[in-house]
C-alpha cells in the first residue's frame, strides 16, 4: 500500500501493508498476506537493489478483549521464522488505539 523511502543513504526503505479487519481472521490467511510482504520486498530488493524492511498494519474493528486471541498468533508468525526478525514486522492495533495515538506515539509503535 505505502512505500516509504529512506533518506538518508543507511536509512532503509520501508514496504508497508494495511489492512482493515472488522470480522476477525485466521492464521492461515494472515501468513498468506505476511509472505505477500516479504515476496514484495524480495522483488522490490531485485529492481533497486535496496533491500527494504516490511511492515504488515493490522487495524482491527472488534473490541481489545477479541483482539488478544489474534495477537497469539503475532508469536506464532515469529516463531515460524518466515521473515527477518525485527526487520519483517506485523503490528495489529484496535481502530481506537490508531485513533488516539499521536503522531510520534504511532510512528514509535510501528517502528519507522
Amino acid at each position: 500500500d505505502i512505500l516509504l523511502r529512506g533518506r538518508a543513504k543507511l536509512t532503509k526503505d520501508i514496504i508497508v501493508e494495511v489492512k482493515s479487519i472488522r470480522r476477525g481472521f485466521n492464521y492461515g490467511w494472515l501468513r498468506e498476506v505476511f509472505l505477500k510482504n516479504v515476496y514484495a520486498k524480495n522483488i522490490y530488493a531485485q529492481l533497486t537493489g535496496r533491500i527494504p524492511n516490511t511492515l504488515l498494519l493490522i487495524v482491527l474493528d472488534l473490541e481489545a478483549e477479541a483482539s488478544d486471541k489474534f495477537k497469539t498468533m503475532l508469536t506464532r508468525i515469529s516463531e515460524e521464522g518466515l521473515g527477518r526478525k525485527g526487520k519483517d514486522r506485523v503490528v495489529m492495533l484496535t481502530k481506537e488505539e490508531l485513533d488516539t495515538l499521536s503522531d510520534d506515539a504511532l510512528q514509535e509503535g510501528l517502528g519507522i
